[in-house]
This record gives C-alpha cells, sequence and structure tokens, in this order.
C-alpha cells in the first residue's frame, strides 16, 4: 500500500508539472580554482590566507626583531566550487528559479579542504514583483556591483563580504529597483562573550539570535542609460549576553539580563560602463562590521548608575571606506584592472571603553593599491595580481574621541601579496 501511495503521488506530481511547466532548464555550473600566493610579512587572514585581510602588527621578540617581519607562501584549490541553478520554471503566472552551490573552503580553519555550502535559495517572480528566501549574499555585497579582483576575498575589508539567511521582496519599476531584506548570520556571524562570566571572544550567530531580531536593509537601485546608481541601508541588532555572572560576600552569582544593541551601516555605490572600461565604487560609513569581513566590532562597558542592577552599556566602533575598481573590456583575451580601497577608523564617543568584541581594534587606517592583468581563452583564465596593503595602527591602545584619530601613537606597516591565479569554468 505504501509503495502504491508513493507511486501515485509521484504520477501526481509529474502531470502538475507537464501542465504547469512551459520551459524549465537545469544547468550545472563552476570553476576550478588554483591560486598561488607570497606575502612579504605575515597577514590577518581566513582560510589559510586565501581570504587576506591586512597584515600583522608590529611583535617584537627579546632583540628588537620584528617576529612577523617573515614572508609566507601557499597554494590553495580549496575555493573551487560547483553549483546548480533551475530556471525559467513557471506555475501561473509565476516564473520560478532556484540555486544552490556549495565549494571547499569549510567554515572554519579546522575544517577547510571540506565542502561547505555557499547558496541555496528559491526565488518567485511576477511581473514586477519578486521574492527570494534561503541563504545568499548579504544586501551590503552587491553581486554584480563588487570588485571584481582575482583574489578571492572581493574587495574586503574595505567591501561587506557574506552570505546570509534572507528573505528578500523586490519591486521592478523599470529602471529603479527596491529591495527590502530580513537577514540572520550563519557562517559569517558577530563576536562576542565566550560565556556569561568571561569577556574572551567568540564568533557565533547566537548574539543576534538572541536578540530576537533580524538584520534589515533597504536598497535602491537606479539605471542611468548604462550606468547604475545605488543606496542602501542596513540595521543589526545583537544581544551580548543573557546573563551576568559576578561575585558577591555570598559566592557567584548570575543575574539576567535582555540588553540589545543596535548598529546601522549606510551605503552608496555605483557602476559606470563605458565602451572600453568599467568603474565600480562604494562608500561605506558603518559600525559593528566584523561580521562581514570588515575592521570594527563594539566595545561593553559596565554601567554604574544603578547600584542595585548590574548592567552593560555597548558602542560601536565606526568606520568609513571608499573603494573603486577599474576594469577594461576590450576586445582582446588580456584584460586589465586597478582596485583601490581606503578606510578610517572614526573614533568613540569616550575615552575609557571597557572590554571590545570585534577584528581590528589597535587599527587607525588602512589603504589598498592592487593592479591586475589576466589572460582570458573560452572557458580558462589565468592572471597575476599585485597587492600592497598599508596599515597605521595605535601603539598605546588609547582610544580618543576624536573623530579620525583614536590613538596617541602610532606605526604604519606594509605588506605587498604576489598573487597568481588559474581558474576553469563550466
Amino acid at each position: 500500500m505504501k509503495n502504491k501511495l508513493i507511486v501515485f503521488l509521484c504520477l501526481l506530481t509529474g502531470t502538475v508539472f507537464s501542465q504547469e511547466n512551459t520551459k524549465s532548464k537545469v544547468k550545472v555550473y563552476g570553476f576550478l580554482s588554483s591560486q598561488a600566493f607570497f606575502d612579504s610579512r605575515q597577514t590577518v587572514a581566513a582560510r589559510e590566507g586565501l581570504i587576506y585581510l591586512f597584515p600583522k602588527t608590529e611583535n617584537l621578540d627579546i632583540n628588537g626583531d620584528d617576529i612577523y617581519a617573515s614572508p609566507n607562501l601557499n597554494h590553495l584549490s580549496m575555493a573551487s566550487r560547483f553549483g546548480l541553478k533551475i530556471n525559467d520554471y513557471s506555475f501561473k503566472n509565476i516564473s520560478v528559479s532556484a540555486n544552490i552551490e556549495a565549494d571547499f573552503a569549510g567554515t572554519l580553519e579546522d575544517n577547510v579542504n571540506q565542502l561547505r555550502l555557499r547558496q541555496a535559495w528559491v526565488q518567485l517572480k511576477w511581473t514586477k514583483l519578486s521574492l527570494k528566501v534561503g541563504q545568499f549574499w548579504h544586501p551590503l555585497f552587491n553581486v554584480k556591483h563588487h570588485p571584481k579582483t582575482l583574489s578571492l576575498n572581493a574587495g574586503a575589508p574595505f567591501n561587506p563580504f557574506g552570505r546570509y539567511n534572507q528573505v528578500a521582496l523586490q519591486y521592478d519599476l523599470g529602471k529603479t529597483n527596491l529591495i527590502f531584506s530580513t537577514y540572520m548570520q550563519r557562517d559569517y556571524a558577530s563576536k562576542g562573550p565566550k560565556d556569561i562570566s568571561s569577556f574572551e571572544s567568540k564568533k557565533s550567530s547566537e548574539f543576534q539570535r538572541n536578540a530576537g531580531i533580524p538584520g534589515l536593509n533597504f536598497k535602491l537601485i537606479q539605471k542611468i542609460s548604462n550606468h547604475y546608481l545605488g543606496f542602501s541601508i542596513d540595521y543589526k541588532t545583537i544581544q551580548p549576553r543573557l546573563a551576568i555572572s559576578y561575585s558577591s560576600p555570598i559566592g557567584i552569582l548570575k543575574q539576567k539580563t535582555n540588553t540589545k544593541f543596535s548598529s546601522l551601516t549606510l551605503m552608496g555605490f555605483t557602476n559606470l560602463n563605458f565602451n572600453k572600461w568599467e568603474v565600480r565604487a562604494s562608500a561605506i560609513w558603518g559600525g559593528n562590521l566584523n561580521d562581514m569581513v570588515m575592521i570594527g566590532g563594539y566595545y561593553e562597558k559596565l554601567d554604574n548608575s544603578k547600584s542595585d542592577i548590574i548592567k552593560f552599556d555597548y558602542e560601536a566602533s565606526k568606520q568609513l571606506s571608499f573603494w573603486t575598481d577599474i576594469s577594461s573590456k576590450w576586445e582582446s583575451n588580456f584584460q586589465v584592472g586597478l582596485y583601490a580601497g581606503y578606510l578610517n577608523h572614526l573614533g568613540y564617543s569616550e575615552e575609557d571603553q571597557g572590554t571590545f568584541y570585534g577584528t581590528g581594534k589597535n587599527i587607525q587606517s588602512i589603504y589598498r593599491i592592487s593592479p591586475r592583468v589576466f589572460y582570458k581563452k573560452n572557458n580558462f583564465k589565468v592572471g597575476p595580481e599585485i597587492d600592497f596593503t598599508s596599515m597605521t595602527y595605535g601603539l598605546n591602545n588609547k582610544n580618543l574621541s576624536t573623530p579620525g584619530k583614536t590613538f596617541n601613537e602610532t606605526k604604519t606597516i606594509s605588506n605587498v601579496r604576489f598573487l597568481i591565479a588559474g581558474f576553469y569554468f563550466f
């Protein structure tokens, strides 16, 4: 009986599909990637150096020699990926598409070279309205307007980077697109306290989950001739602690807390298309951006205003970043490009900030210049890229309230990365 029921359901499903499906295309896609890179000094990076951010700060030994002034070499292929796209399946007046994609970069440093889910989403599209649900790129990462670097960091830490579980509603007005999204963290998550009695840091999506509020994003994209202009506003809420543990004359006590902490991010971006050149650019102002592979985070400070209640206050570290990417569109197999980025830490409202959770606490500013050239023939693409990144950081970790100047004393240090990347697309 059970087998007959299964056969009946399969036949019924097939009948419905045959009636509604005017055309359906399933496509397997992906690429094989291999990247070799050499750094002139030790770096802060993810996935064994594949996602490069900035050079490590100076670390002197007993003789005054910088421990991190040592080169680093690696060769990796774990960014190779594959995916499945289902397009143009129609159901009544709805066009349905779906995508699932994976690579071998893992989700943490401990499981690199293991299978990782990148994207998994379904999109329903009407004439002017579309609804997309699943895991895909964060709304602040503009899929059609991001840097075109050979490096797989895609412009980080100057440009947001990460894939989140989302619900995105888009309204198409012809040359204007309006997109509203809600999102939840997963692989790319905020940092916070390790546990209720600790001031050590960990990365986890639990801080957003405990807040009970999804991230909110609104984006507007305007097409002008062959060019695009866009604006996005993002609002994120986390709850770093569920409770506080502290010592008292009668022993260790715990106290529940529901203090939440929100941060705002604004972005403007453009994509200019000319006959032989394409120019992409973006400006981002925001706080607590470390979950998107950028610098920043927040400070947790004890609030002593009420003696009978132990409470923490939170303040985001804010930054301003700019980047531009220029690439050729020549009728040639050889193409060239240049990426440049700059970010600046904007300081805090007070000097005494408490405990920091995030990335790059002592960073004042970073800039990067990265030219590239590559050869592309059919499905094959190969080329070198040079990345010069210079970082200014504070020596005393004393935060000042003066915008744009976060430390009394600073030092500048640089790294040069030589990269050669090869891709075979299918």
